[in-house]
């Protein structure tokens, strides 16, 4: 592909990657990809997350991204492997619930879809910048199921359309 740009004629646009603050915020998956640990090891080889990719979409943080990251594939090598793997696979569980995918087949199908996340803010520790973790993830309905409605019947008869 041909591309003619010229950095130079371009308006620098400042961007922050400050966490937002703790709260629940309407929320979409925009992307998502399986990566691979940045450093391998011996002991690491083989290992996998999901990253996601989440988008504000309402209120005074909308176009804020937040990066989700879920450990789905593990060697096997560490004692700590099974933990990590049920956490993650609750995690994808509880957004499935939430975005009203019962079978993933592709992660394609969890995006564009507003849920409501509860956001908290993990400091700083070390060479890293303070961030945010999801803790929850809600339909946007508060998480209490819509109930299934009954057809009505008319009186003097047994069928829903009189």
């Amino acid at each position: 592909m041909e591309l003619n740009f010229d950095s130079t004629k371009v308006e620098r646009i400042e961007t922050s990657f400050e966490p937002i603050p703790d709260g629940k915020y309407k929320a979409m998956i925009v992307s998502s990809e399986r990566r691979t640990p940045k450093v391998p090891t011996v002991d690491n080889a083989g290992n996998a997350y999901l990253s996601l990719k989440w988008e504000i979409v309402d209120g005074p943080y909308k176009g804020s991204c937040i990066f989700d990251n879920l450990n789905l594939w593990r060697n096997g090598k560490s004692e700590k492997d099974p933990k990590t793997l049920n956490m993650a696979q609750s995690k994808l569980a509880e957004i499935c619930d939430a975005v009203k995918v019962a079978r993933l087949k592709r992660t394609e199908e969890l995006h564009n879809k507003i849920i409501c996340i509860k956001v908290s803010v993990r400091p700083p520790n070390g060479e890293y910048k303070a961030s945010n973790d999801i803790k929850k993830y809600e339909p946007i309905n508060g998480g209490s199921k819509l109930p299934i409605a009954e057809p009505e019947t008319k009186p003097g008869s047994s069928l829903p359309w009189g």
